[in-house]
């Protein structure tokens, strides 16, 4: 792409000389533009590629470790019979630590999502999973819209279309910002 924008500004700076010269402009010999399939097929999009691999890399790297902590505090817990406050008395420097790299699991793969998006919701193809990742509400927040999924909690209670994983489960869980989503973090 930058290869063309500077191909293209060079003729048309030559175009403006030519132009603007006293001597005798000399015609072309081929009038063929190239088409939009041509210019699509020619553009070297290698750093784009690589931008976004690297992005999605570290966004599963991010991903990879907040599912081996939620495991570790999940497993903790329910060592505790699932008693926070038990949990807490006798683990609170093991679950700070839990929490503070959940956090930071979080952060990370959220990120490298956002960096990411504009490519995600902006093919047509791939917009369903920038709703199910990061931007779709939960039915609560706009039954109309919401995309209607059902997530199974290990207890067996089932939420329907909660919306979507980063900003309407995890963050509020992680930071305890909605109230019926502070489950002892």
């Amino acid at each position: 792409m930058l290869k063309q924008i500077i191909l293209m500004s060079t003729l048309v700076g030559l175009g403006l000389l030519a132009a603007c010269s006293s001597s005798t402009a000399v015609s072309p010999t081929s009038t063929v533009e190239p088409t939009p399939k041509t210019a699509v097929a020619d553009a070297d999009l290698d750093a784009i590629k690589q931008y976004t691999l690297g992005n999605a890399q570290q966004m599963k790297s991010g991903t990879a470790a907040l599912l081996a902590v939620a495991q570790t505090y999940y497993d903790l817990v329910a060592a505790h019979n699932f008693d926070y406050e038990a949990a807490w008395a006798q683990q609170p420097e093991v679950l700070t630590q839990l929490t503070a790299d959940t956090k930071a699991g979080w952060l990370q793969a959220s990120q490298y999502y956002e960096l990411n998006e504009g490519v995600i919701a902006g093919v047509p193809s791939l917009a369903f999973y920038d709703v199910w990742i990061d931007a779709g509400p939960s039915a609560s927040e706009d039954p109309v819209t919401a995309y209607e999924w059902t997530l199974t909690l290990p207890d067996g209670r089932a939420l329907k279309s909660p919306g979507n994983f980063f900003h309407s489960i995890l963050e509020p869980t992680i930071w305890g910002t909605k109230g019926e989503c502070i489950c002892g973090l």
